[in-house]
């Protein structure tokens, strides 16, 4: 259990609602096999008591930004949940099933997760309903409000099955096979009155429009990893990756085509388990011209260069106040066969690097 030291100042939700970690009650569980069964840091008001702990190394992780910690046992609390079943599940008459949804939206087939979030129906979307499918047919679902769609252009794709209808549709294309994916299909809308994903109203029978976008990039990366006492040398103090006038072996390597990695409590190799260490990755690729926005996500430092110019300089984990991995982004503009290096510093903990790199134009 935790909480955020700080909430950043553009999330809406935490300037209107209470978002502390607070008021707890843990008891009558069974805790086994757990290394360490409750972790706890900026939380108040817990009452933790009556549970059975077996196999554990560590009951408790607590630090200075945790209060109310109160292990003793209640006997309010367990009269009240000892009648729990009268109090807090009272009979309702004819309640509603929550698997069945609500109308033509129930079901599973009906969440839909976008960049935005949950798709709400209330805007006209075009979903790839098979993307992990290793062949080159791609089909969509045209999904939104009352109206008609039309296809305005396409790329990437050929041999479509429609390019127009009605709402709801479903339509077919081929892949063009290709070392890099850019697939682009743009449509128009017209009908009902819809909210988009920025929840502006567009009135109806006012022509909108909407897209699908896939590009991936592939960059060869030949990509190893490192692992030494960094309190013998810091490279976050010192600024230089690896120790001056040593050689070091790498723990692990490997050859890909793009930087995505997630790893918890440490890099696993076949000599064991390295929480803290180095990740070095070179790479290179024939990037058609245009612009582009290239991400990084990492955790904790990251450098990042373009044809030998750094274009991210995160070298400081301090300045990160929150617990998400921090991402960035820079606009940039490329043609013909680029160079890119990334260095990468996990000091403990969870760690990830990602990068991507997006066509804009």
């Amino acid at each position: 259990m935790f909480g955020r030291k700080e909430q950043p100042a553009d999330w809406g939700y935490s300037k209107n609602r209470d978002t502390r970690s607070r008021d707890y009650i843990i008891t009558n569980n069974n805790f086994n096999g757990n290394n360490l069964v409750l972790n706890l840091n900026r939380t108040e008001n817990l009452n933790v008591f009556e549970n059975i702990y077996d196999g554990f190394t560590d009951l408790f992780k607590t630090d200075s930004t945790v209060s109310g910690f109160d292990t003793t046992f209640n006997e309010a609390i367990t009269a009240k949940y000892n009648d729990d079943t009268v109090e807090l599940i009272p009979d309702i008459l004819k309640p509603n099933d929550p698997f069945k949804g609500s109308g033509l939206l129930a079901g599973r087939k009906n969440i839909l997760m976008t960049e935005w979030g949950p798709y709400d129906f209330r805007s006209p979307i075009i979903w790839h309903s098979n993307p992990t499918d290793s062949g080159t047919v791609m089909n969509f679902d045209l999904l939104g409000p009352v109206g008609n769609w039309k296809i305005k252009s396409f790329k990437g794709v050929t041999d479509l099955s429609s390019m127009s209808g009605e709402f709801p549709a479903k339509i077919t294309a081929t892949k063009i096979v290709s070392d890099v994916t850019y697939i682009l299909i743009e449509l128009e809308y017209i009908g009902a009155a819809i909210t988009n994903t920025l929840g502006k109203t567009i009135s109806k029978g006012i022509h909108s429009d909407f897209s699908f976008k896939k590009y991936f990039q592939p960059i060869d990366f030949e990509v190893a990893w490192y692992s030494y006492d960094f309190a013998i040398h810091d490279p976050i103090k010192t600024g230089q990756l690896f120790p001056p006038n040593v050689r070091l072996r790498p723990i692990k390597t490997e050859e890909t085509k793009k930087l995505d990695y997630a790893w918890w409590g440490g890099i696993k190799t076949d000599d064991g388990v390295f929480k803290n260490f180095i990740t070095s990755a070179n790479g290179s690729a024939e990037i058609e011209k245009g612009t582009y926005e290239l991400g990084i996500t990492w955790d904790d430092a990251v450098r990042v260069y373009v044809d030998g110019e750094m274009i991210v300089d995160e070298w400081n984990p301090s300045q990160y106040k929150f617990d998400e991995s921090p991402h960035k982004k820079v606009r940039l503009q490329l043609g013909g066969n680029h160079s890119f290096q990334v260095e990468h510093v996990e000091l403990g903990g969870f760690a990830t690097l990602n990068l991507t790199l997006k066509k804009i134009q």
